[in-house]
């Protein structure tokens, strides 16, 4: 046990764990890194909007699958509203596990720009399929990379984050 030097947790005892994600890796199956993928599901904490705003802006950037339900489905449709936007596909069909795996396999490029995450499964998901993760650089989403090793930073304002729910900071990248 050790005790936490944040003084939101001040005398409080903290027990430091570790979490574990799936492991999304297919053998024999071709990752084609000049594909880009965007997980969402139905989190507002993943930096959708950011990427959505980034890609309406940059025509010539690759085309990107953002794989998204609900409540995220409906806000980027209201982005797109009026724009004619042909880089973004957005895919809001319900899919397995089996093919969500085969999403995490078939794309080499990850968009993990989370400003928020408890634990960052999906950011564990996409590492583990040997992706090329772009991923906010602020804790906890920074954690377990070595930029320009196994992942890319994208920079944000870490000097003064908000802090959601009293404990989560919250980081916000810059679109393009």
């Amino acid at each position: 046990r050790l005790r936490h030097r944040d003084e939101k947790f001040k005398n409080k005892e903290v027990v430091y764990t570790g979490f574990t994600s799936v492991d999304r890796f297919r053998r024999n199956r071709g990752m084609d890194y000049n594909r880009f993928i965007h997980i969402c599901g139905k989190s507002p904490y993943k930096g959708t909007l950011k990427i959505v705003e980034a890609w309406i802006n940059h025509p010539e950037f690759p085309r990107l699958t953002i794989k998204v339900y609900d409540g995220m489905y409906s806000d980027i449709q209201n982005m797109l509203k009026n724009k004619v936007v042909k880089n973004l596909e957005i895919n809001n069909d319900f899919v397995s596990e089996d093919e969500l795996s085969e999403l995490y396999n078939a794309c080499g490029i990850h968009l993990c720009p989370s400003n928020a995450e408890g634990w960052g499964h999906y950011i564990a998901e996409a590492k583990s399929a040997k992706a090329v993760v772009l991923y906010t650089n602020a804790p906890c989403m920074n954690e377990t990379f070595t930029d320009g090793v196994d992942g890319i930073s994208i920079d944000c304002d870490t000097s003064a984050p908000i802090i959601t729910n009293g404990v989560c900071p919250f980081y916000e990248i810059d679109p393009i």
